[in-house]
């Protein structure tokens, strides 16, 4: 699939290169390809036109890999749970509370992801995308 992509890019006219969703959109692969969750999450409560159902399909897929980068990382503290909504686009706490659990991941009060005990669930959560329905 990557090099289906990189043949699509080289066929590209100057003038697609300049209209705003082709423009978006390789920002979005800029960000995935460089590792850049943050810069990724923001594109896509930006993307024109009809760009969020678009990347909707594989949406959870990156939430969980960022979730895993950031229970590693901080594996010896907690994450708030406000706090990650926001920086995994969820609409509000109770949307991302509701993706926590279903991954089984162990919340504290409510508020707060459980880094360390998470982890092991973060891991060997699957990462699917979502089938377009006909």
């Amino acid at each position: 699939m990557d090099m289906e992509v990189l043949r699509t890019l080289r066929q590209l006219t100057d003038d697609e290169k300049k209209q705003d969703c082709i423009i978006h959109a390789l920002n979005v692969r800029k960000a995935l390809a460089t590792g850049n969750y943050g810069r990724f999450f923001k594109l896509y409560k930006d993307a024109p036109n009809m760009g969020q159902y678009l990347i909707g399909i594989f949406i959870d897929k990156h939430r969980i890999l960022c979730l895993q980068k950031l229970s590693f990382a901080n594996q010896n503290s907690n994450l708030e749970i406000q706090r990650l909504s926001n920086l995994l686009a969820f609409e509000d706490k109770a949307e991302i509370t509701k993706f926590l659990t279903g991954l089984e991941c162990t919340l504290m009060d409510e508020t707060h992801l459980d880094c360390r005990q998470s982890m092991a669930k973060l891991k060997n959560a699957p990462l699917k995308v979502k089938r377009c329905q006909k």
